[in-house]
Order: C-alpha cells, then structure tokens, then sequence
C-alpha cells in the first residue's frame, strides 16, 4: 500500500518487509489504518502514521482465539487514538 500528500514525488511505500498485500481503509491526521496480509497467514489489522517503520500490528493484541482481523477507521479525540474494526474467530 502506498499513501501520498500531494505529488506524485510524496509517495511513501507502507508495506512491511515480507508482506504479500497491504490496504488502508481510512486515513486521519497523518495516522492509516487497514489490513496487511503474509504468506500463509490471514489478514491483520494495522495502524501506520506515515512510514512503513512506523506499523502496527494491531491483531498482536487480540486474544489466540481471533485468526483474522481488519481496522476500518481512525481518529483522535482529546489526545487519544480510536481505531474501529473487526476480527474473526475459530469458533
């Protein structure tokens, strides 16, 4: 997945290393949030804010049971961060 301010020369690549797709599907002040998949592995939800380095695998945080996930949305609001989104379980 790629995000950009402007230009075509503002381009930055936010895919991990070793990622076999990436989406965003929201974006809020300078913060992406979306989905990375790996081989051989069901998606996980990820926040960014602006580089690649800068990713977060939100699905770390889930409990064993989810083996999927997807972030839908991100904001902020008197200083915190709120992403919304989704994760599927075994059951």
């Amino acid at each position: 997945m790629k995000t950009w301010s402007g230009t075509a020369a503002s381009v930055v690549d936010l895919a991990p290393a070793g990622s076999s797709e990436s989406i965003a599907y929201a974006v809020d002040s300078g913060m992406q949030v979306g989905q990375v998949s790996f081989p051989f592995q069901a998606q996980r939800a990820y926040l960014w804010s602006g580089t690649a380095a800068s990713g977060q695998d939100l699905h770390a945080v889930l409990p064993p049971i989810y083996v999927a996930s997807t972030a839908n949305d991100v904001w902020q609001a008197n200083g915190t961060t709120y992403v919304l989104g989704t994760a599927t379980t075994t059951q």
